[in-house]
């Protein structure tokens, strides 16, 4: 009950924001669930702010996972990140690009090393043979580079949505995919 309390709440504080209008400052979150091509599958959560219709500035969470085919194992990867962007609205306030760039910190969990090995037991009148396989992982903090471009489209008031590229690199694991959000609030 607490939690559904809490989320009729935020529900109701992001009803009385508007989505995407053409203030001059605008305070917007954005909720981001990312299916993304390539090498990763991820959410993002983010608050954001436009000034004077020109500069965005993003404040935000992330977690992501991937699947090692070669280790059959997961790569997992969670951060926050600060992006700075630059942004232009088209005309009618409906679309805007944010060209965004930032940093962010990343606390990732990745196999580095697989050892297939088979164990073959008696059993009853037969021998059984059981597969294994043991998996070493590398737990790493590392500052990583964010690019993410996004198209914003205003949908209704208090409602858009969002199409972006995101590409974060670090000397350990490169991430590239696209993904789709949805913007409550201005």
């Amino acid at each position: 009950m607490k939690k559904q309390w809490v989320l009729y709440m935020l529900l109701l504080g992001f009803l009385s924001l508007n989505a995407q209008t053409k203030k001059s400052d605008a305070f917007y979150f954005s909720l981001e669930a990312s299916p993304l091509l390539g090498n990763f599958i991820g959410v993002d959560l983010s608050a954001n702010y436009q000034l004077k219709q020109s500069v965005s500035f993003s404040l935000g969470l992330y977690s992501s996972s991937s699947i090692y085919k070669h280790l059959d194992d997961k790569y997992r990867n969670y951060g926050y990140y600060f992006k700075l962007g630059k942004v232009f609205l088209s005309k009618d306030g409906n679309l805007r690009f944010n060209l965004a760039a930032g940093v962010g910190y990343n606390q990732m969990h990745y196999p580095i090393e697989s050892r297939k090995w088979t164990e073959t037991i008696p059993f009853l009148f037969w021998d059984v043979t059981l597969h294994h396989t043991d998996i070493t992982y590398a737990d790493l903090n590392k500052v990583t580079f964010i690019f993410n471009p996004k198209v914003e489209l205003k949908v209704s008031n208090g409602f858009g949505v969002s199409f972006s590229a995101l590409y974060m690199t670090n000397d350990v694991q490169p991430v590239l995919g696209a993904g789709f959000g949805i913007i409550l609030g201005s």
